[in-house]
């Protein structure tokens, strides 16, 4: 986990790993991860746009934030050093990778001491359960 100690009051078992976002190719998941870069760039249109290293315990993400999201949820990519997306993982053309396209970006969830759920990683609506 990023900076172990630091973050512990954040939810992680809520959120898709990023070891495990190559299994939802062209789903819609919830992850988490320390914001380590980010790097604004304008798209053809002129908009501006974002792009942002994602880190969690399990691996390193890419992350982009086109035109509108970015004009949505630009200011929580600076607000927050640790950031929940919603997005879509999308495939690299050459079929080696992916990274998330980003619809939603916020403060991540908090986890109260002593109490912890785990979050099925299939898809964006999956069901939070007990963990024991």
């Amino acid at each position: 986990m990023p900076a172990q100690g630091v973050f512990d009051d954040i939810a992680w078992d809520t959120y898709c790993p990023v070891a495990r976002l190559g299994e939802h190719i062209g789903e819609t998941v919830v992850a988490c991860g320390l914001v380590v870069e980010q790097r604004t760039h304008h798209q053809i249109t002129g908009e501006p746009m974002k792009f942002l290293t994602l880190a969690d315990w399990t691996g390193i993400v890419e992350t982009e934030l086109f035109g509108q999201t970015y004009k949505s949820y630009g200011l929580a990519t600076v607000r927050y050093p640790v950031l929940e997306v919603t997005a879509t993982v999308e495939p690299f053309e050459n079929g080696r990778g992916f990274s998330l396209r980003v619809l939603r970006a916020g403060q991540p969830r908090s986890c109260p001491l002593g109490q912890r759920v785990k979050l099925e990683c299939s898809a964006a609506s999956a069901e939070v359960s007990a963990r024991s």
